[in-house]
């Protein structure tokens, strides 16, 4: 029997058609109901805890899948569930409005002051021939005014990574509000 830890909750047990006699298993007798085959998984952890320092999951938080091999033996891959959650920061709610011209682009300046732009955090950029103003909001609520708002100024687009990235790059940041 050949065992790996792929991670602190991953591990993988090679076993040849011998290991599995010693349980009296073959793959197509492995059954997560038998004991034959708790019994084999039990002393896998076992010696997986003894020899790598895996930790044991509780009872109820063990996922395994099991691969035949060539000779008749098995792969089991053997995970436990994560107890630890992670939260993953939202990214922000945002648009692109490309505008043509001063007049509009003044007039849009002066409407980020009202609802729902107030509590928004903006930049805007000027490329070779537009300004375009990047927008953050704070919730989707707002996302929706804004952009009926923003339809009246110019072109409004929604605003991906990559988009961002190329506006860092290639244009020039003219003003910048934090939300």
């Amino acid at each position: 029997m050949e065992l790996h830890k792929t991670s602190d909750c991953g591990l993988y047990a090679s076993l040849s058609r011998q290991d599995l006699s010693a349980y009296k298993l073959t793959f197509d007798t492995l059954d997560p109901q038998d004991e034959r085959t708790e019994t084999l998984i039990r002393a896998i952890l076992t010696q997986a805890e003894q020899t790598l320092g895996f930790e044991k999951p509780p009872r109820g938080n063990l996922f395994v899948d099991a691969l035949p091999t060539a000779h008749g033996g098995t792969l089991l891959f053997l995970r436990t569930r994560r107890q630890t959650r992670y939260r993953v920061k939202k990214q922000p709610f945002t648009l692109l409005c490309r505008v043509d011209g001063a007049n509009a682009l003044l007039a849009l300046l002066h409407r980020l002051k009202t609802p729902p732009f107030s509590h928004a955090g903006y930049r805007l950029y000027r490329d070779t021939d537009r300004y375009i103003l990047h927008i953050s909001f704070p919730a989707s609520q707002a996302l929706r005014a804004g952009r009926a708002a923003l339809t009246e100024y110019g072109d409004v687009f929604a605003c991906d990574a990559h988009t961002q990235a190329y506006l860092q790059e290639y244009a020039e940041l003219l003003i910048r509000k934090a939300p």
